[in-house]
């Protein structure tokens, strides 16, 4: 791979391990998107999101736990953290591909904050809210005069009927022209009240907040 038309072949090194875990779900190769393994004379367990590169790391990882679980689905699946409650949490990627981490958000549900009361802005922002599986994802892009450098972009939720306000963090994100003033979160259904709700997205810079975008939209599991 690094000097494919040198004269000297590189060497290719092929492990003599013994296999100590088995699959405990169907596997066809270390390929694919999901794998659970077990080995009885180990112990604690993981979580491994991975790449293709987990292929090869897979069967050295997988022996040294009671209990593995390998993902290469993207986007991350964080709330398989609580499901499964793996002792370790691994992340691996290849360097090439680290922007990913700005332009495909995990799925896990960002903090609860206390709610911020802010003026409403005359701002050029962009927001979708749609319905993805059991979450309301919400992501969006905001005006470029309201970003600077220790930016912080939260979205609140206000249920028309009783007039409850839950406040949430997000995660900054790349936008498709290369920008970084983008914002991404995934709620979970039972967090967002069923029936109208309004969502507010709110750019605080410093101490001074700005609503610098509203919705109206009505959500149902």
């Amino acid at each position: 791979m690094l000097f494919p038309k040198a004269v000297q072949k590189e060497d290719n090194y092929f492990y003599d391990t013994a296999s100590n875990f088995v699959y405990v779900n169907e596997v066809k190769d270390n390929m694919d998107s999901w794998i659970e393994t077990e080995n009885p004379n180990a112990i604690g367990s993981i979580l491994m999101y991975r790449d293709s590169f987990g292929e090869s790391l897979l069967p050295f990882v997988a022996g040294e736990f009671e209990k593995g679980y390998f993902s290469r689905l993207v986007p991350y699946n964080l709330l398989q953290v609580e499901q499964y409650q793996p002792d370790v949490v691994v992340i691996e990627k290849v360097e090439r591909n680290l922007d990913d981490f700005i332009t495909d958000m995990p799925i896990v549900e960002c903090p609860q904050v206390e709610n911020i009361i802010a003026p409403q802005a005359q701002a050029n922002t962009e927001m979708t809210a749609e319905k993805a599986g059991s979450f309301l994802e919400i992501k969006g892009t905001v005006d470029e005069k309201y970003i600077q450098p220790d930016t912080q972009i939260y979205v609140s939720v206000k249920d028309e009927n009783t007039m409850e306000t839950k406040t949430f963090e997000t995660f900054y994100a790349k936008t498709e022209k290369g920008d970084a003033n983008g914002f991404h979160l995934y709620l979970k259904g039972g967090s967002v009240p069923e029936g109208n709700i309004q969502l507010n997205v709110i750019a605080v810079n410093g101490s001074q907040p700005f609503i610098v975008c509203s919705k109206e939209i009505t959500w149902n599991l």
